[in-house]
Formats: C-alpha cells, sequence, structure tokens
C-alpha cells in the first residue's frame, strides 16, 4: 500500500469499502474497475454517476430496454432493482451501500460525483484511485474515437445543451496541442480532488493493480455476479492482459511524478 491507506485497517474481518476511481475519459477506467473488483472482492459498477444522476440526454438511456452485465434488464437486476422503485436514485444508491456488507468499485471518473461520493460515505471506509494512461495511448484513442464514434464532431455542440461546453472540448482535441493541454490539466484537476481523500492511490503500471488483493479476504459479497456495470465500456475483462498498463511517454512520466511527489505517494 501507501503512506495514504494506513487509516484503512485492511486486516479487519467483514471490513467493506467503497473504491472510488478518477480519470481522464478514456483512460482504461471500466478495465481498471473491473480488475480491481476482481482483486478486491467487490462489485464493479461502471459509470455509477450517469446511472443515479444522469444529465441531458443522458437521461433517455435508461428509457430504453437496457440490461446490466450481469444478463437481467435493470429494473429486475439484483443489484440495480431495489434502487430504481425509488425515486431518488441517489440516496437509495448510498443508503443500498450503507446497509450492505460487500464493497463497491465506482468508476464514474467525474470531480463533481466524487464530491457526492465524499459526502455520503466515510472517510475510513473511502478510497481514491486516480488512474493515469500513457499519454500516446490517450491521444491514439481520442483520435480513433473523432474518426469513428462523431465524438467531437462540431454539429453535437448542438445536440445537447447539458454538455455544449464537453462538446466544445472535444471538439477542440482535434489539435494535438490542445489534447496535450486537456491531458495535463484534466489530470492535475483530478489529482487535486484525489488529495481530498485520506486513503488514496495512483495506478500507473499494471503492478499497481496488485496492492487490492490485500482486501480480497474481507468481502462480503452476498451477490451472485461481481459484474453490475450500467454505463461505461461494458467489456468483459476476463482474460485482459493488463502488461500494457505503462506509461512512456515523457509528459505521463514527468505528471505522474509531479503528482505522486505534491501528494507524498510513493
Amino acid at each position: 500500500m501507501t503512506e495514504h491507506t494506513a487509516n484503512m485497517d485492511i486486516t479487519k474481518k467483514n471490513q467493506k469499502y467503497y473504491f472510488n476511481i478518477l480519470a481522464l475519459d478514456r483512460s482504461r477506467s471500466t478495465i481498471s474497475d473491473i480488475v480491481i473488483s476482481q482483486k478486491a472482492g467487490a462489485i464493479s459498477l461502471g459509470e455509477v454517476a450517469r446511472v443515479i444522476s444522469p444529465m441531458g440526454n443522458e437521461k433517455l438511456y435508461l428509457k430504453r430496454d437496457v440490461k446490466c452485465t450481469c444478463g437481467a434488464k435493470v429494473k429486475e437486476c439484483e443489484f440495480w432493482r431495489e434502487i430504481f422503485y425509488k425515486a431518488d436514485h441517489v440516496n437509495t444508491y448510498f443508503k443500498t451501500y450503507l446497509n450492505a456488507s460487500y464493497s463497491l468499485c465506482d468508476s464514474s471518473k467525474t470531480i463533481r460525483h466524487s464530491k457526492i461520493v465524499r459526502s455520503y460515505i466515510s472517510d475510513n471506509e473511502l478510497m481514491g484511485v486516480l488512474v493515469l494512461r500513457d499519454f500516446n495511448e490517450w491521444s491514439s484513442s481520442v483520435k480513433r474515437a473523432l474518426k469513428t464514434k462523431s465524438e467531437g464532431q462540431f454539429r453535437q455542440i448542438f445536440k445537447d445543451r447539458k454538455f455544449w461546453k464537453s462538446s466544445i472540448r472535444l471538439s477542440m482535441r482535434r489539435f494535438y496541442v490542445f489534447r496535450v493541454v486537456d491531458y495535463t490539466l484534466t489530470n492535475l484537476r483530478l489529482a487535486r480532488e484525489l488529495s481530498n481523500y485520506s486513503n488514496r492511490v495512483i495506478i500507473d503500471k499494471s503492478r499497481d493493480f496488485d496492492m487490492f488483493d490485500s482486501f480480497s479476504k474481507n468481502s462480503k459479497d452476498t451477490l451472485t455476479s461481481k459484474k453490475h456495470i450500467i454505463r461505461g465500456n461494458r467489456i468483459m475483462a476476463a482474460e485482459k492482459n493488463m502488461d500494457f498498463w505503462e506509461l512512456n511517454h515523457p509528459l505521463s512520466r514527468f505528471l505522474a511524478w509531479m503528482i505522486k511527489f505534491a501528494l507524498k505517494v510513493q
């Protein structure tokens, strides 16, 4: 572990934890969510914020006949059904965790959601996880999305008024200089949010995931499936080789060093 996980008693039997992932989009946060959950014996939930508090056109997604990765429809899923029976999804979701005996892993990524998580969950059960992806790999993923998913096209700015600022930001990513600036500033903002967690981990290489093995013996997961992902990259990463996770670009390596030094995470 790091010196900043000292408040977490990982030897305490039946202790549960809430792992909250912070990351820039296209940083493999869902893969991280799944791998952490497998190692820590937690329930993998993907982007929780887009399920319990969707914004703009995101609200239309859940009006469809959506299925959870467990195979059941959302309103029949053993994890989500009780939450969707209530009008206030946010409060119901966090009460579900507070009343449960199992750990959860949330890859919503955003600072806005992180602040909500910190307001509901006690510091001793909460771990912030910052996932850093190599700049070249992230940049290539952004460029692919521009070409294949219409992400960042100018007309997208007017499709969802709630996200017009984000749409402009995505559109500007077609320029290399802006990708450098966006990558750097956003990760620094995420690191600043991570500083609010007493227990925090930074993942910038494959072996960093091994630290979550320490939590597995403490989980009391009573659900039959450990993946209940509705939003996010819904890939099944059980056989995914994690050896790809290294920071090779000088910008990424310097940024990781600077963040670790500032937060004193070894």
